[in-house]
């Protein structure tokens, strides 16, 4: 069978036989770039077949044999915090979530990580935090990094007083870069 017609088709397929499918294409085209893709797509079917253990010793090959790209990878990491999470391991399921919250803000099943975090009932650290919020701002996802802004460090503080020089209210911008400048000088003396 094409890998094209698979995928187009590969709804209409059984497990199995996507598994089969699989092994089979790896095994006849072993340099294959579609391996990675496929590897993914049983990734997925394991995932909806509920075999949680399976799907978390896959995952851990797939995450050491290939490199992801920025759009597959976080499945790759929501897929490993499932696996962990249904067989128990709460804390390194947690551990994953909170990599994928700050590491990754535009994934596309974000808001089912920011419910496994909040029914957690865990305290995000400190360091979480800040580097979603340089996620954020690095993704031009303004608005968001507006409304969990705090003020954990002077770098955050930068990139406030940018939003603000960027959003036109130079003053506010730069009262804030001289209160981070002026501190400095202070600490010299």
């Amino acid at each position: 069978m094409n890998f094209k017609i698979f995928l187009l088709e590969s709804k209409n397929y059984k497990f199995k036989e996507i598994e089969k499918f699989v092994i089979d294409y790896k095994e006849k085209y072993k340099n294959s770039i579609f391996n990675k893709t496929l590897e993914l797509m049983l990734s997925t079917y394991l995932y909806k077949e509920s075999k949680f253990k399976e799907l978390l010793i896959h995952v851990k090959k797939l995450k050491k044999k290939y490199k992801y790209n920025n759009f597959d990878y976080p499945y790759i990491i929501y897929y490993k915090a499932i696996g962990y999470e249904k067989t128990g391991k709460d804390s390194k399921a947690f551990r994953e979530y909170l990599t994928l919250w700050s590491k990754y803000p535009n994934f596309k099943l974000i808001k089912n990580v920011e419910k496994k975090i909040k029914s957690s009932n865990k305290g995000i650290p400190k360091k979480f935090k800040v580097n979603r919020l340089h996620k954020l701002f690095e993704n031009r996802n303004y608005k968001l990094f507006k409304k969990e802004y705090k003020p954990y460090n002077d770098s955050l503080k930068i990139l406030r007083a940018q939003l603000f020089l960027i959003n036109g209210n130079e003053k506010r911008g730069l009262e804030i870069l001289n209160n981070i400048s002026g501190r400095d000088r202070i600490k010299k003396c």
